[in-house]
């Protein structure tokens, strides 16, 4: 999936699996799954890119959550100020065993 986390809704601009995104405040977002997985036990990976020009060599972080199996958790930030913050390139990617 991938998304703007800067805008004031927010909506994947492409996903596969999702059913909603939730924005539940700065750097924070919910993702609920279409078809759940077995458990919660899959792997989720999560990338931020850097479209600031204003700052080119900012550090994000990006740590996504799984305990459950219909959702999962994203958390973006600035590693430099250890702050979360909204980016405007998030993008996640989950495998595992569909139940």
């Amino acid at each position: 999936m991938n998304f703007d986390g800067t805008v004031s809704t927010i909506a994947p601009r492409d996903s596969f699996n999702v059913s909603s995104l939730t924005d539940n405040g700065t750097g924070l977002y919910s993702v609920n799954f279409n078809n759940n997985f077995s458990d919660g036990n899959y792997a989720g990976v999560g990338t931020i890119g850097n479209a600031d020009t204003s700052n080119p060599g900012a550090l994000k972080g990006c740590a996504v959550g799984h305990t459950a199996s219909n959702l999962s958790a994203i958390e973006s930030s600035n590693t430099s100020s250890a702050a979360n913050a909204d980016d405007d390139q998030i993008s996640t990617n989950y495998h595992g065993d569909l139940a």
